[in-house]
């Protein structure tokens, strides 16, 4: 997230500052500041959208709690977004497993086309959320 963001600021700050953004017109008294506050509001909207998209959404998480022994065994349940995020609070799973969200699992095609750029993965630790970026 860090590295998009300054990669979305240097890309504001060398060019954008002298064109429009959305219609409206820069003049030379337009700061930097000004631009990367934009840039920045605009990436909180952004992620705001997003979150709301996958609000109260299904998804499938693969548990692996014996990768140590098999690593192709693994089992599925359903788990609930809130906003951005999955919290992980399954019952009944071992500290040293971990989680996996893939594309192919989910029956949600625009969560889906959404997770179709990685996969999501964590060590399980009860509470902890899984936040989808």
């Amino acid at each position: 997230m860090k590295r998009r963001l300054i990669l979305l600021l240097l890309f504001s700050v060398f060019f954008l500052a002298n064109s429009s953004v959305n219609g409206e017109t820069e003049d030379s008294e337009t700061s930097t500041d000004d631009i990367i506050t934009r840039m920045r509001n605009r990436l909180r909207e952004a992620e705001e959208r997003r979150a709301a998209k996958l609000d109260d959404k299904e998804a499938v998480v693969r548990i692996y709690d014996n990768w140590r022994e098999d690593r192709a065994e693994f089992k599925q349940i359903s788990a609930q977004f809130s906003g951005d995020e999955i919290i992980f609070d399954f019952n009944d799973i071992d500290e040293s497993a971990f989680v996996v969200m893939l594309a192919d699992d989910q029956f949600d095609e625009e969560l889906r086309g959404m997770l179709s750029r990685g996969i999501y993965a964590e060590f399980y630790k009860q509470g902890l959320p899984l936040r989808f970026k």
